[in-house]
């Protein structure tokens, strides 16, 4: 995981935006693309680049470090099926987010 923020945090405590952003990478492997707010997809990005890039290099520790984070085995399978092709090895893919907009103040 990226260096944690300092300051508020998306949940209550760091355990619990840990939680939080797991679970919002499952969401996103799962479906594709997940509606959220902006600063939850800021965080959730470098999370889940980080999952993808363990999916392409596709060994055994790879998946065990993977599985740490998102504990559905079937994710985690069609995650490194999905990303274990030789076109798949190019850098810069990005799963799409919908922003939700909520008005300020």
């Amino acid at each position: 995981m990226p260096t944690p923020t300092k300051g508020p945090r998306l949940g209550g405590g760091p355990a619990h935006e840990r939680m939080l952003l797991n679970n919002m990478a499952r969401s996103l492997f799962i479906n594709k693309s997940i509606t959220t707010t902006e600063t939850k997809a800021k965080r959730l990005r470098p999370v889940a680049e980080r999952l993808v890039t363990f999916a392409k290099r596709g060994d055994l520790h790879s998946r065990r470090r993977v599985m740490q984070s998102i504990t559905d085995k079937n994710v985690v399978h069609e995650l490194f099926r999905e990303h274990r092709t030789p076109s798949s090895r190019t850098p810069g893919r990005v799963y799409p987010h919908n922003q939700a907009w909520f008005p300020q103040g």
